[in-house]
């Protein structure tokens, strides 16, 4: 059996907790287990501890029961409030006598980019590494391990999260009497997970429609090197139609999920909906009123998308041309009925990816950032001081970094 790594995801509208491992670049999920838990998050921070900590340590325990296996210990996904991305170049000299690389050496360059800081009010949840360089010119994306060289110099990523937000999550885990082995913002676990795709480009800005929030990255080379977001998410739309047919917040969902945008011209178009609350009552939706609700929601969603892309070029640091990247649209909210029809009605963006995660075991999109984030751990084992990891090859050409691409790829994964 391969070693498992536990994955968890308290998001805004559920938690989460996987436990899989990867096989051939590919993520294997042998048991997902979620519970909803709507309004769990506002502004990234958990609204309630306690709450959230007694749904993780029952998701654990039925687990941990399922599988005859004792948790001691979590990778945990994070909201991005907060997040900042600094770029960093630290250099170490082999131990081996011989110059043969170890964990020792990752373990030595791991303290010292645990040194960079930002603020008091910032907490550094560690770093992706873009290139290794080992003498004679030889980099590597990968760790190389095993291999001869007399200092190994990483340039990586180097991630900070709100440190009142990271909190919550360590409280969690402390009150779940787990330990907090390692901790990824969402939009780079989502990256990882994309980045097994041979025909995705190299370059492109992630919208993950999530359910109370929507977070916008730009992805380089499978890195995240910007991200924001805005506070509207599916769930805001299930309660403007909930409130406009003045129905519970299920009912709504109900709507949401079962009817969406339909612009067939042979639909009828007057819905005899039975309350769920009360069977007696009986509530006449037209499909034609649900159309022009979620219309007018996406049009204004998709605005501030536009509004919020064109802010991430300020973040890198770097000229980067919003209109010239394809936007990869995930998360729940993309599953809409009519939503590809809305949303490219108002973008007006040349090329939408809707992407399609080729897992076992879990492949509702809910789980995507906790795949991500088992390709994670598995592909930065060495550098994350884990027990075993597999040897690498290094090459002696030059990577040029942040390099835009341009290759034609397809509308769908």
């Amino acid at each position: 059996m391969e070693k498992l790594t536990f994955v968890l995801d308290v998001g805004s509208g559920s938690t989460k907790l996987l436990a899989g491992y990867v096989l051939d670049g590919q993520p294997i999920v042998v048991e997902a287990l979620s519970a909803s838990c709507p309004l769990q998050l506002q502004g990234g921070r958990i609204t309630d501890v306690e709450k959230s900590t007694e749904i993780v340590k029952k998701l654990l325990a039925q687990m941990q029961k399922s599988l005859n296996i004792v948790i001691d210990s979590l990778v945990v996904v994070m909201p991005p409030q907060g997040l900042e991305v600094f770029q960093a170049t630290k250099t170490t000299n082999i131990l081996s006598d011989q110059g043969t690389i170890s964990t020792i050496d990752f373990k030595n360059l791991n303290t010292m980019f645990r040194k960079e800081k930002l603020g008091e009010q910032f907490e550094q949840i560690g770093i992706v590494p873009i290139v290794f360089e080992l003498d004679e010119d030889r980099q590597s994306e990968l760790p190389p391990l095993g291999e001869i060289s007399n200092n190994i110099t990483l340039t990586a990523n180097v991630h900070f999260v709100d440190k009142a937000l990271f909190g919550d999550y360590k409280a969690i885990c402390e009150g779940a009497k787990v330990k907090l082995r390692k901790a990824v913002v969402d939009a780079h676990a989502l990256a990882e997970l994309l980045a097994q795709e041979d025909n995705l480009r190299s370059e492109y800005i992630l919208i993950d429609f999530g359910a109370y929030i929507t977070t916008l990255s730009f992805v380089s080379e499978g890195r995240v090197f910007a991200s924001t977001h805005f506070e509207t998410g599916s769930s805001h739309l299930t309660e403007i139609i909930a409130n406009h047919f003045q129905l519970p917040f299920e009912e709504g969902a109900a709507l949401h999920e079962h009817y969406g945008f339909d612009l067939r011209e042979n639909y009828f178009d007057g819905i005899v909906y039975q309350s769920i609350n009360d069977p007696e009552r009986q509530a006449v939706v037209r499909q034609s009123d649900l159309n022009q609700i979620i219309d007018s929601f996406i049009a204004t969603w998709t605005s501030e998308v536009h509004r919020y892309v064109a802010t991430l070029k300020e973040k890198v640091g770097i000229r980067i041309d919003a209109t010239i990247f394809p936007w990869l649209v995930v998360g729940a909210g993309r599953q809409l009925k009519g939503f590809r029809l809305l949303f490219a009605k108002y973008a007006k963006h040349d090329r939408i990816i809707y992407p399609r995660f080729k897992t076992i075991g879990a492949r509702s999109p809910t789980f995507a950032p906790a795949l991500g984030l088992l390709c994670f751990i598995n592909k930065y084992a060495a550098i994350h001081d884990e027990p075993s990891s597999a040897v690498v090859s290094v090459e002696r050409l030059k990577i040029v970094k942040n390099k835009a691409s341009y290759n034609e790829y397809e509308d769908e994964l």
